[in-house]
């Protein structure tokens, strides 16, 4: 693959990441065979991560830092406000990039030839989690696309998330019209929807491309153990998850061209009476990707918690 031309704009957002975000810049940077420009967008930070990027931003031009820097107080927020203030100036296409990961250096260049050869508009992909005691494990994402699985599922970390330009424009006017408090708290997670609802054509990669550190503090980080067990049950007791498919089903229905089995579904989802559940129920096969999942979110729909 030789992709010199290729412009990618790739837009990170920090939020005290100082012991792991300059590697992660490094690793970015050093992506073959393509022309990158990092826009960062941060958080508020307290611990030393705005002056290290304003320092890293002085000493690389391919490095822009967003001017405001006030708390927003998440990750999704900060994304959207680098989807509606980063310059990406004449990208071709736009990835999204995590503080605390490690891109392998094919990354990119990899992605764009997927893009490229498979006609498609966004790619993703699985990854290699990590943790600091040298524990390693492979993050499958990788299964077969359904119908709406955009509304209640992304398509995997953000972090490897690339788009090409013309869907990121188009996402970018979706976004710019309404507030954060409008939009879902997963910014990949709208991502996805928006593209897939827009008949953008997705490609989720078999080959991870990055490695996917695992800490304390991470916004979602890989669902393993009991404990990851006890605290999805918790988000979905809290109706966290259901406020979440609700609101992309809501905004997804005001704004996208409508098709007639989306559109039905998608109102059922909204209103969600108890004939509204038996009917989604009966299609949870068009809802999630993997066949465990969707048994358990038939059971939830029924019992109500959901």
């Amino acid at each position: 693959m030789n992709l010199p031309n290729k412009k990618v704009a790739v837009l990170l957002a920090t939020h005290n990441g100082i012991n792991w975000v300059e590697e992660q810049v490094h690793s970015i940077l050093e992506q073959r065979n393509v022309d990158v420009r990092l826009i960062i967008s941060d958080d508020g930070s307290t611990d030393g991560t705005y002056p290290l990027v304003k320092q890293l931003a002085r000493t690389d031009a391919r490095v822009t830092l967003l001017s405001d820097h006030s708390a927003v107080n998440g990750a999704g927020k900060n994304f959207y406000r680098l989807i509606r203030q980063a310059d990406i100036l004449d990208a071709d296409f736009v990835a999204f990039a995590d503080q605390d990961d490690i891109w392998l250096s094919n990354k990119l260049e990899y992605q764009i030839h997927t893009l490229i050869k498979r006609d498609v508009d966004a790619t993703s992909g699985n990854v290699v989690a990590f943790w600091d005691d040298g524990q390693r494990a492979f993050i499958n994402k990788a299964q077969p696309l359904k119908q709406l699985d955009y509304l209640f599922e992304s398509a995997g970390p953000g972090c490897s998330f690339c788009v090409t330009r013309t869907l990121f424009d188009e996402l970018h006017d979706f976004v710019q019209k309404h507030t954060d408090e409008n939009l879902p708290d997963l910014h990949d997670w709208l991502v996805y929807a928006y593209a897939r609802e827009a008949n953008y054509q997705w490609y989720i990669e078999q080959r991870p491309l990055l490695k996917y550190r695992q800490h304390q503090h991470n916004v979602v980080g890989v669902h393993k153990g009991f404990r990851a067990s006890i605290k999805r049950l918790v988000t979905v007791k809290q109706r966290w998850y259901r406020n979440q498919v609700q609101l992309l089903s809501y905004l997804l229905l005001s704004y996208c061209q409508e098709r007639k089995t989306s559109t039905s579904l998608m109102h059922r989802m909204v209103r969600l009476n108890f004939s509204d559940r038996l009917v989604l129920a009966f299609n949870v096969s068009k809802f999630r990707r993997e066949r465990s999942h969707q048994l358990v979110l038939s059971l939830m729909l029924i019992t109500y918690v959901f």
